[in-house]
């Protein structure tokens, strides 16, 4: 039996449309995480793996793909795979119609958004495009959702919904089962982030990562009458893509971003009851100002200096770190937005409503508040906020 500490292999199967013999992968990456030698234990152990996969191994595929297409494709890519990265430890490569990754350490069960890449359909939305946006993002947004709570077995969910100029949008997201519902639901909230990168303004476009992928168009692409799986047990997936379309490759580098800030004022601070409110609860400070070494610090010009820094974690209270990461970044995002110096750059009620509701809005970058303050002391800090409160 092959060790488990040797080798581990995610494969996953996917149809999108027909079936086509591909010559090479759509993509693939050798990580680079190290060499093993051709007549090593690990070489042994990785071609036993291989060769026994697709006939011996039960293979998650997603809802519409059929069990020969899959274990077809499978075949093809345990037979090319080490051909592309020769002696390499890691590597991933994908087809249309399937996904094939191993590695000599433990993925299982972990989420991985380093490495992936989009593709997009050449068309473009001819009116409407941002009730389009609107309507994918909710659609998606529900979809998310319902593939997260899947079972250990599939994390799959398909499904269409109108869209403008008398269209019917179709979508599709996945991700590996292995996934915990969380790292599901961050992984498919990642990949929608990305959308906006690669097919903003598109009827279609893709974004492939390990861990998870989606897919949406204006024409249907799957087969719905294909029964659902059985039974499975490893990993995840992906669409296919048109003919007519062009892809991009992008490596990002894991960077870790844990931010959460409430900006509040020191309005009517001299009357403020000795109970503690609700924002200095939250965020670990006074709702106006709070003392830093030597210094008093206004809560709001503290925040922006850690925002233009960098380092806006440090306005967060280490109990609300574990949450999401990409959507308490953006909360932050929008609330610097709306206290902007300059009055015209804020955006409306309906545009914050908009940004908090549909990730395919690329966010403006904020400029500096309009109560922005240096260090000083407490009383005059909050005196001068009261005169500009009495201005405003």
């Amino acid at each position: 039996m092959v060790s488990s500490r040797l080798v581990f292999l995610v494969s996953i199967c996917i149809l999108v449309s027909q079936a086509i013999a591909q010559p090479d992968f759509l993509h693939h990456f050798c990580l680079g995480k190290g060499n093993y030698t051709s007549n090593s234990a690990y070489n042994t152990n990785l071609n036993q793996v291989l060769s026994s996969l697709s006939s011996n191994t039960e293979i998650d595929y997603r809802g519409d793909t059929k069990p020969d297409i899959c274990r077809s494709c499978l075949n093809k890519a345990t037979k090319l795979l080490p051909l592309r990265c020769p002696n390499q430890k890691e590597a991933i490569g994908w087809y249309d119609d399937c996904m094939l990754r191993y590695s000599f350490r433990n993925i299982y069960g972990i989420m991985e958004a380093s490495r992936f890449f989009y593709t997009w359909d050449n068309y473009t939305v001819s009116a409407n495009v941002d009730q389009f946006n609107l309507d994918l993002r909710t659609l998606l947004d529900s979809q998310r959702v319902q593939a997260a709570a899947g079972s250990s077995l599939r994390k799959f969910a398909a499904g269409k919904a109108t869209a403008p100029n008398n269209q019917t949008l179709y979508s599709l997201v996945q991700c590996t089962p292995d996934l915990s519902d969380q790292d599901c639901r961050e992984c498919l909230f990642g990949a929608m982030g990305d959308i906006p990168n690669c097919c903003d303004g598109k009827q279609g476009g893709r974004v492939i990562r390990p861990s998870c992928n989606l897919r949406f168009e204006v024409a249907l692409f799957s087969d719905p009458s294909v029964s659902p799986p059985a039974s499975n047990n490893t990993p995840a997936a992906k669409g296919k893509e048109s003919n007519k379309s062009r892809t991009v490759i992008i490596v990002v580098p894991i960077i870790s971003f844990v931010v959460l800030i409430i900006i509040s004022f020191c309005i009517y601070l001299r009357v403020r009851k000795p109970r503690e409110k609700p924002q200095k609860i939250v965020s670990g400070r006074k709702n106006s100002s709070f003392r830093n070494g030597e210094n008093i610090e206004n809560l709001l010009s503290y925040a922006w200096k850690n925002w233009k820094q960098g380092i806006v974690s440090n306005l967060v209270d280490p109990t609300l770190k574990a949450g999401s990461t990409t959507e308490i970044m953006r909360c932050i995002h929008i609330g610097l937005l709306c206290v902007q110096e300059n009055v015209a750059q804020r955006p409306t009620m309906a545009s914050v409503v908009l940004m908090l509701n549909s990730y395919l809005i690329t966010l403006p970058i904020p400029s500096e508040p309009g109560f922005f303050m240096n260090n000083g002391t407490e009383s005059n800090i909050c005196l001068q906020w009261e005169h500009d409160s009495r201005v405003t």
